[in-house]
């Protein structure tokens, strides 16, 4: 293949994930590219395509200016939706986006920069909040802790539903952990926290 077919190709498969069918894997500070795939599976009994079956695709790599992640995607009888930019497509973003940081790959976006939530002001004394059951307290660290200093700042995610404040836990680099459904109302490492990529966020929920 010469360079300029690879180029052109280059720029096709970024489309897919800008404009095309892939949307869902679109990351966030850095440019991705690739391709969808949905292909429906012969039914033993019939010998015919399933119009149920179907096996759903992402093949994609980031960041685009200077590619350091090839991943596949592939989803073998998804339940409900089956394409594979609706299913794996956004299986490929939430892999890819916490690999990069935790590889410190610098993001290729032009003027991204991360919203982080704005260190408290440690200068002002607050009563400590009662500490309620069924909360774990990380190595029973102290709200001043940094967390051993690391590049990302943990933000506010109280009062936020489950699903949100995973999704920006993960678009961060974190992990998480919770147990139950519905809003944030407590969390730990606390908000302000200065956390290494990769960091356990736990979370307290209204509804248990």
């Amino acid at each position: 293949m010469s360079q300029k077919t690879a180029q052109q190709l280059h720029d096709m498969l970024e489309d897919v994930v800008t404009d095309g069918t892939a949307k869902t894997s679109k990351l966030e500070g850095y440019r991705a590219a690739g391709k969808t795939g949905t292909a429906q599976k012969v039914d033993p009994e019939t010998r015919r395509y399933s119009h149920t079956k179907f096996v759903a695709s992402f093949a994609g790599f980031a960041p685009v200016s200077n590619p350091r992640l090839a991943i596949v995607v592939v989803i073998d009888e998804p339940k409900g939706l089956y394409y594979g930019g609706e299913v794996a497509a956004p299986v490929f973003k939430r892999i890819a986006e916490r690999v990069l940081r935790l590889k410190s790959v610098v993001p290729d976006v032009p003027l991204y920069a991360p919203h982080y939530a704005v260190a408290p002001d440690k200068t002002k004394s607050k009563p400590a909040a009662p500490r309620k059951e069924g909360f774990k307290v990380l190595d029973a660290l102290s709200k001043d802790t940094d967390f051993g200093g690391g590049p990302i700042t943990v933000p506010d995610l109280t009062g936020q539903p489950l699903l949100k404040a995973v999704d920006e836990i993960d678009r961060l680099g974190l992990d998480s952990d919770s147990e139950g459904n519905g809003k944030v109302i407590g969390q730990n490492p606390p908000a302000g926290a200065h956390v290494r990529p990769g960091t356990l966020i736990q979370l307290r929920l209204s509804l248990r």
